[in-house]
């Protein structure tokens, strides 16, 4: 029983303890144990992790734990070395700093170092890899220069080797010595795309031993350069060419050269020029002087660093054409009432009727001197009719002004041209002719081109049909000179023979193919009415009402066929119209006028209004050296002073000597050329 109130007793007491020890624990405060403090810390926040020879790398962090101005060393190792202090600064007010390095070649490690308490505290190393600098960049030219340059981690002057993966191997392209700084440069031509590095083998420098040492690698990525040439692919001999050229653009001008070649010969340089920033420009040429088949090609010279460049070679046909050489300025077309001459300046200059604006002046008034066309095209040749001037430019180009004969033809198309206008498209020509309806020339491989007008009702009904650029004659032949007349055009041929047909020409428009005119004789040159043998003897066909056919009395009426001219003379050059008031003119080999045929106007140029059926020597000391006949006037270029005379009908002033209206029999000098 005792034992039992013992029991109780002590269970009280533990009771009341456990209660006074909660309530001294409500009563008294409990205190946490103290924080541990941060530890500092460096990090990098920003790196590149690649980056070529020479380039700025810039290399931050933060410092926790630091202080403003608290001074960081940036530590570096390079390949094969140990860590080694690049520069110091001092944490700015938000406890960062920021360097700038340019590493050497391969791969280097970079940290921060600082002390923070008295504890020297270091940042997780980053890695920056180098590889050679290319110069340029990007993609180059085959065959271009580029450069290859960088410095090695060592500072000491040692062989470096610019090494480039080709055929599945490194090869070795240069060899050189390092500054003593360990920098380098390589020019090399970059002649395939490949990868290239700098190898640097094991040495001894001032008793040191310096291991080897490759760099990463870096691409040269090349294209190629293209270079056309185009011209045409046939040509008579002497006759002005022009190559179109193409080439890669450079952003840059360059020269280029056109370059020949004769069969089994070497390449030489025939013209020059300069290409556009795009790489293109056209170069004008003469054809060779003698006949075969030539190699062209352009050309393009060095630029900078930019190789040259040669295009493929073309060809181009040249023939010996033979016809009359091209005419040497100045030189004089007599049309229907005006007048136009190309003087030595490569300028036209007309004069007589304007009343469609065949002198491409600024009205429609008559002029009585010569005025000047209005263009700044330079030409070679000049060709003149009823209404309308054309002229061959110096890029062969056919330029036309005026108008095709308005009286008989009227079409939305047949506009007056008050300036000259090119009308030949894209071909290049070497003769022209002006009709009444018409234009025709020939071009560079010696084949008939006409464009214009043509009244066909009476060749096979309908029209008139209207072409406003050159439609190819068919026939598939070589020509060497070209005429044309009112409604009707002809041409001689490489073989001498006379071609002929109504207008313009096409077969299929108006079924009227040129047809070969009748008779055995071959000529050399010849116009309208009248032809030039290759020893200089003159021939006429056509009307001889009033003795154009210069065989004397008692001829035919007409003849189809070419008829000998009397009197034993040789002729250098001949210029005649044809029909029922036909008149021809001539220049012997003395230089003098010879003419024969209607002289109802003073054609005859001997002081009496009289018609010849012989060729009559006109009684002047003036020598010429070409003759042109119009329909009722005579103009003609001298021999040494290249003065222009003109004789024959002045109705519209196209006589050029200062007044207007009758006639003049004899030549007289136009003024102001």
């Amino acid at each position: 029983m005792a034992h039992r109130r013992t029991a109780v007793a002590s269970a009280r007491v533990v009771a009341v303890m456990a209660a006074l020890t909660l309530l001294l624990v409500g009563l008294v405060p409990t205190t946490a144990p103290p924080a541990q403090a941060a530890k500092p810390s460096v990090k990098i926040t920003r790196s590149a992790s690649k980056a070529v020879a020479g380039a700025a790398v810039k290399i931050s962090g933060t410092v926790s734990g630091g202080k403003a101005k608290q001074k960081v060393t940036l530590e570096v190792k390079t390949p094969g070395g140990a860590w080694t202090k690049a520069a110091t600064k001092k944490l700015n007010a938000k406890k960062r700093v920021a360097f700038t390095v340019r590493p050497a070649l391969g791969t280097s490690q970079f940290r921060l170092v600082t002390t923070v308490k008295k504890a020297t505290v270091r940042s997780k190393a980053v890695k920056v890899t180098v590889s050679p600098k290319v110069t340029p960049t990007g993609k180059v030219f085959a065959g271009q220069t580029v450069k290859v340059s960088g410095s090695l981690p060592t500072a000491v002057k040692r062989t470096v080797r610019l090494q480039a993966h080709i055929g599945k191997k490194w090869q070795t392209l240069a060899s050189r010595t390092t500054t003593a700084k360990g920098a380098f440069t390589f020019l090399v031509q970059a002649n395939v795309s490949a990868k290239v590095r700098v190898q640097a083998p094991k040495a001894t420098v001032k008793k040191k031993k310096l291991a080897a040492f490759t760099s990463p690698t870096v691409s040269i990525s090349t294209r190629a350069q293209s270079a056309k040439v185009v011209v045409d692919k046939q040509a008579c001999t002497n006759q002005p060419l022009k190559a179109a050229v193409t080439s890669t653009s450079i952003s840059a001008k360059r020269g280029v050269q056109i370059q020949l070649a004769a069969p089994g010969g070497a390449w030489r340089a025939v013209a020059k020029g300069t290409t556009t920033a795009s790489g293109s420009v056209q170069v004008s040429f003469d054809a060779p002087a003698e006949s075969g088949v030539y190699g062209v090609r352009a050309v393009l010279a060095k630029s900078g660093k930019v190789p040259a460049v040669a295009s493929a070679a073309v060809t181009v046909d040249v023939a010996d054409c033979g016809g009359p050489p091209a005419p040497e300025p100045p030189v004089v077309a007599s049309g229907g009432h005006h007048t136009c001459a190309l003087t030595a300046s490569q300028e036209i200059w007309c004069w007589g009727s304007n009343q469609h604006r065949q002198l491409a002046d600024t009205d429609t008034k008559d002029r009585i001197t010569p005025t000047k066309v209005r263009t700044s095209v330079k030409f070679r040749d000049v060709a003149a009719s009823n209404y309308l001037s054309c002229g061959i430019d110096t890029n062969s180009r056919v330029l036309c002004w005026g108008t095709y004969d308005p009286p008989t033809v009227s079409s939305e198309w047949n506009t007056v041209r008050a300036t000259p206008t090119v009308e030949s498209g894209s071909l290049k020509f070497s003769k022209v002719a002006v009709g009444q309806y018409q234009v025709c020339g020939i071009a560079a491989a010696g084949q008939a081109w006409c464009w214009g007008m043509k009244k066909t009702g009476e060749a096979a009904g309908g029209g008139p049909y209207a072409f406003s650029s050159p439609v190819l004659v068919p026939g598939n032949r070589r020509y060497v000179d070209i005429v044309a007349t009112q409604n009707r055009t002809c041409a001689l041929t490489t073989a001498g023979d006379r071609w002929c047909w109504n207008g313009i020409g096409p077969a299929d428009t108006y079924n009227d193919p040129p047809k070969q005119q009748p008779g055995s004789i071959t000529f050399d040159s010849f116009s309208e009415s009248c032809g030039l043998t290759a020893g200089g003897k003159a021939y006429c066909w056509g009307s001889d009402y009033f003795g154009q056919l210069g065989d004397g009395p008692g001829g035919p009426a007409s003849s189809a066929e070419p008829v000998e001219v009397i009197g034993g003379h040789t002729f250098r050059t001949i210029s005649s119209v044809g029909g029922l008031g036909g008149t021809a003119c001539g220049l012997n080999t003395q230089s003098r006028l010879v003419c024969w045929g209607y002289g109802g106007f003073g054609q005859m140029g001997g002081g009496k209004i009289v018609s010849y059926n012989s060729p009559y020597v006109l009684p002047t000391t003036l020598t010429f050296k070409q003759v042109s006949v119009g329909n009722r006037h005579v103009c003609a270029v001298r021999d040494n002073s290249l003065s222009v005379y003109c004789w024959g009908d002045n109705l519209r002033g196209q006589l050029g000597y200062g007044s207007i209206g009758g006639v003049s029999a004899t030549p007289n000098q136009v003024l102001g050329l």
